[in-house]
């Protein structure tokens, strides 16, 4: 997928490429191959990139900052989001990473505006904030209710303007280390040998594409204070800047405002962007790599053109139709018929200067790896003889067209794909230049291309089981300290002369949506919102059954059930479905968790009757096929064999078995056996299907851009005829009582040798269902656990650097909550940040309590934060949900401000006492026993060690 193929947004929705009735047992027609004199792209798709439209101006300050304005003002928020024309490919020889890591010094704070920069929008209302690098751009954005404007845009300018001062050894310091854990964290992938692998073969050492943008940990050390300054002059002058203001504001308003605020900031030195070259390789290069994988990987990569080619376009097509849509070649061939893969996937990574054509197959257990190799070139050749079917390409045009509209009603996205066409080709008005050439492309084209680049030598790796293998410059990468580079005097930081931060305005008042109730033909109760901002309606049928409600002795019976009602339904296959969602640009699907299951439906309206159609099929008619069965379980199995090498599944399982041994929600959370899996049989399904889905089980939720009146009529047609005639009275879900009591205090260790980073997670249950709002205990989280600027996130992140981030957090459940603190932490400091979490949440029950500052910081950032709750109708739909299940008045978001003003600091104090025993806390942590548990010795706690198989058998 192109790189710079963003969620985009648009005006209006017509219907998708027709296809034949869902009532219909037929599958669509096979179409002839298309030549590029008879193919056109279906007339519904072409009219609504015609349609698609984003409204802006542009203005430029004499210093050179060019300024894009989006106005809407259907909510009071405004997205701020400054890109500079610098990423990794301007860095140096011997300075890789150092644009990400100057990314993370614009965070330190700047001569005005000293400290976090987090923290001096603690109360201005966040609904979004980061930075981000890549190759070819550094970005930084927040997203703020437009009474806070004020301050990000003074924040920003001086960040800009005035941020040498600030930016001293110290920072400097801090922030390497920030970033090297970062890199831990990713390269603690067992496949990240790859990405590194891949470049050193691929490019020459001076090419700027040559290394990654995280960089290598010897030049993470080596850079310097004098580095740091040098490139702040060099890259972050307004001139090399793009600035966007998106959502409630003008461009009048804007032009005083940046104006005000960036107007006296001299231009900076005019930059270029690095010439790149696409690679081109003389020869196939081969390599086996070696990591903690569970089975073998094979990767096929070739160079490939970046953005500025229009080749690209067709590559992405390529990409999907090896292996993306439904029915595509290789996934068809080497999953489904012949099973040597898990999956296959092809991407088309586009960059601005050049691409990267990838295609990765995970082996199946089992089978040997060169035969798989041959398998899959002989498939890559098999589909170079191959052209594509109008039908096919049309299908993907849909899943890349239509899903745009779907994110229409996103402020981000429309001004982050204003952004992004402006950064790579110089002017916003480039929005929609993708689709138009998304819909052009006839099915020769897209051969041409695949012909151009994937008949050329490629770079060949597979990556087997084995020892982790570190690439150059990345030995200290495990923990081992290193010395940081000479270091200068140390000069205090600076202060500017700009005057106060802005003030921020008073929070606007919530807008909760209104609330509309209604029953079915058959009964089933509806929950209704109107949403306009785009022409889709969405629904959830929930029930108050779940996983728990499994029959004895087989686990995973439900949650399989609802998995499968679309693999096969009414006659149709599981081809049909898939290719009925791609045309139409549908999300349909079930699900089960452990009190409650759903289907779930987003669908342009002008598709919903059909949608609806298919709904009913596999709410009536699921077929549950054998196929589809015996290829769930084989996914289940490649899990189970992958868990003894996966450090996630792992601490999953044996948190909950460590917080509550013996519960219900220690049960639910075990690896199931290959028995269990193999146990589950289609009469199982049926059974389960029988018993459990019946619309006097069900309820209804409803957001859509229609009004009810007018959706009733077809959800009565549809759901409203589904009866439960002749199966009798309505089972009851099992009555669950949670787990209240934490297991004995201790350290589980799980001995996994060779990470180069280690998870830790602690806490305990609680006791705090799901219709507790729970204000107090969250509020007074902010301080402790929960975001960048809680205690404990600043002291592993910000004060001592052993970590990436850190967190804690109330986790809601009806089988057992718990408070958890989780992060990751470099291997040398576990020991030692576990005690400092520890001290964290001790002081803040004995010696150092909640401040009024981190109160009344926390209670008007919530309340300004909350003005933005119900902008999509994602969260209009969780909202409803979220009413529906806890039985909550229709008037219960509208109270939440008066709630939250009611909370005093004495609530949220008593909140921490009542729920939190630090004493009682349980941990779990994942790493090399003989390297962590000398520090695990040192904290008093009584020590288990497991092995990944031993956690695996006992489950």
């Amino acid at each position: 997928m192109t790189s710079r193929m963003m969620l985009l947004a648009g005006a209006a929705l017509v219907l998708a490429p027709a296809m034949a009735s869902a009532g219909s047992p037929e599958a669509p027609a096979k179409q002839p191959v298309a030549t590029a004199t008879t193919y056109t792209a279906p007339k519904a798709l072409v009219a609504l990139v015609n349609d698609f439209t984003i409204l802006y101006q542009t203005f430029t300050l004499p210093n050179g900052l060019k300024v894009i304005v989006l106005t809407d003002r259907s909510v009071p928020v405004v997205f701020t989001s400054i890109t500079y024309n610098v990423g990794s490919t301007f860095e140096p020889a011997g300075r890789s990473g150092f644009a990400h890591l100057f990314e993370h010094l614009m965070f330190n704070g700047s001569e005005n505006v000293p400290g976090d920069y987090f923290e001096h929008l603690r109360d201005a209302g966040l609904i979004g904030i980061n930075g981000g690098t890549d190759f070819d751009l550094t970005n930084y954005y927040e997203v703020v209710p437009k009474g806070s404007l004020d301050r990000v845009l003074f924040m920003e300018s001086d960040r800009m303007g005035h941020l040498l001062g600030a930016v001293t050894q110290s920072v400097l310091d801090e922030q390497r280390g920030v970033v090297q854990n970062e890199k831990r964290n990713g390269d603690n992938n067992p496949s990240s040998i790859f990405g590194y692998s891949k470049r050193a073969a691929i490019y020459p050492a001076s090419h700027p594409y040559g290394h990654s943008v995280i960089g290598s940990m010897k030049d993470l050390d080596a850079a310097s204070l004098a580095d740091v300054h040098q490139w702040f002059k060099d890259y972050y002058g307004p001139n090399n800047a793009t600035l966007l203001l998106a959502g409630d504001i003008d461009v009048a308003t804007a032009k005083a405002k940046v104006a005000q605020y960036f107007g006296d900031i001299p231009r900076g030195r005019d930059n270029s962007v690095p010439t790149a070259t696409v690679p081109v390789l003389k020869a196939p290069i081969e390599q086996t790599l070696t990591g903690p994988v569970a089975t073998a990987t094979i990767f096929r990569t070739w160079p490939v053109p970046g953005a500025l080619d229009k080749t690209n376009f067709a590559l992405d097509a390529v990409s999907s139709l090896m292996t993306g849509i439904d029915g595509a070649p290789l996934t068809e061939k080497l999953v489904r018929q012949d099973k040597l893969f898990n999956y296959i996937n092809a991407n088309n990574a586009t960059n601005r200067g050049v691409g990267e054509f990838t295609i990765a197959g995970s082996v199946r257990k089992g089978v040997n790896p060169e035969v798989a190799a041959r398998a899959l070139d002989a498939a890559i050749a098999a589909f170079l003889k191959s052209v594509p079917t109008a039908e096919a390409l049309d299908r993907w045009k849909s899943t890349r067209i239509i899903p745009t509209v779907r994110n229409n009603e996103m402020l981000e996205a429309r001004g982050g794909l204003l952004m992004q066409m402006n950064t790579v080709f110089g002017t916003p008005a480039a929005y929609k230049d993708d689709l138009k050439a998304y819909l052009a492309l006839t099915p020769d084209q897209v051969m041409a291309a695949a012909h151009a680049w994937l008949e050329r030598p490629a770079y060949r790796a597979t990556l087997k089981p084995g020892p982790r293998m570190t690439p150059p410059g990345d030995e200290s990468v495990a923990g081992t300290e290193v010395a940081d580079a000479p270091r200068t005097a140390v000069v205090p930081p600076q202060t500017g002369t700009r005057g106060p931060l802005p003030a921020v305005g008073a929070p606007d008042a919530i807008r909760p949506p209104a609330i509309q109730h209604a029953r079915l033909a058959n009964g089933i109760p509806v929950l209704y919102v109107q949403h306009r901002t785009v022409p889709f309606t969405q629904a959830s049928l929930r029930f108050d059954f779940g996983t728990v409600d499994d029959p004895a002795g087989k686990p995973g019976v439900i949650a399989r059930m609802f998995q499968m009602l679309d693999e096969g339904a009414g006659g149709h296959d599981d081809h049909w479905f898939s290719q009925f969602r791609e045309r139409r640009g549908v999300v349909l699907g079930g699900g089960a968790q452990s009190t409650s299951s759903s289907l779930i439906v987003q669908t342009p309206t002008a598709s919903l009757g059909e949608t609806l159609d298919v709904m009913m099929m596999m709410l009536t008619r699921p077929d549950f096929p054998a196929d589809r069965l015996e290829e769930a379980r084989r996914r289940d199995v490649a899990r189970i064999t992958a868990a003894p090498e996966s450090p996630g599944a792992l601490l999953d399982v044996t948190v909950t078995r460590t917080l509550a041994p013996g519960s219900l929600m220690a049960q639910k959370a075990a690896i199931p056996t290959l028995a269990e899996v193999n146990a589950i049989t289609r009469a199982d399904l049926k059974a389960a299907f029988s018993r459990w889905v019946r619309p006097d089980q069900a309820e209804l939720v409803i957001v859509s851009d229609e009004p009810l009146d007018a959706l009733l009529p077809r959800f009565n047609a549809t759901l409203g005829r589904w009866t439960a005639q002749g199966r009798g009275p309505a089972p009851k879900p099992l009555t669950v009582k949670p787990a209240l009591a934490t297991g004995p205090a201790k350290i589980v260790l799980i001995d996994m040798p060779g990470q180069v980073q280690s998870a830790i997670i602690g806490g305990q249950m609680v006791d705090m269902p799901r219709t507790d709002e729970a204000l107090a205990p969250r509020i007074a989280n902010l301080a402790l656990g929960s975001g960048f600027l809680s205690r404990i996130n600043m002291n592993l992140r910000e004060d001592k650097h052993w970590s990436y981030g850190a967190g804690g957090s109330f986790n809601v459940d009806d089988l057992g909550s718990s408070y958890r603190v989780e992060t990751q932490v470099q291997p040398d400091k576990v020991g030692p940040a576990i005690a400092e979490i520890q001290r964290e949440v001790n002081d803040i029950l004995t010696t150092r309590p909640l401040t009024p500052k981190e109160f009344d910081q926390g209670v008007a950032g919530v309340l300004r934060e909350s003005t933005a709750g119900f902008r999509t109708g994602g969260q209009v739909l969780a909202a409803l949900d979220q009413l529906q299940r806890n039985h909550w008045p229709d008037d219960f978001f509208s109270g939440f401000s008066g709630r939250l003003k009611a909370l005093t600091i004495q609530d949220a104090d008593a909140a921490l006492h009542r729920y939190l025993q630090p004493s009682k806390w349980v941990w779990t942590v994942v790493g090399d026993a003989k390297q962590l548990r000398p520090q695990l010795e040192k904290l008093g706690l009584p020590i288990e060690v497991l092995t990944p198989a031993k956690i695996v058998a006992k489950h």
